[in-house]
């Protein structure tokens, strides 16, 4: 992995790592949420200053009942 960390404002640094953080994001809930939503999400935070409401955002991190993960006992 590469990292710029003499200047964070790089745009192809800050660039690497942003499509790092997503496919690490979307490596992790691709099993659990519906299809497309993942993007969604990316969509949401990456355009969070035009959010009105914390709810838009929070509709979009629920899991649907039938893919969660069963706690083991």
């Amino acid at each position: 992995h590469t990292r710029c960390l003499s200047d964070w404002s790089s745009d192809v640094c800050s660039s690497d790592l942003a499509e790092e953080v997503k496919e690490k994001f979307r490596s992790l809930v691709d099993p659990i949420l519906p299809a497309g939503r993942p993007q969604e999400i990316i969509d949401a935070v990456e355009s969070v200053e035009s959010i009105r409401d914390i709810d838009e955002l929070a509709r979009l991190l629920v899991v649907p009942p039938a893919k969660r993960v069963k706690a083991v006992a």
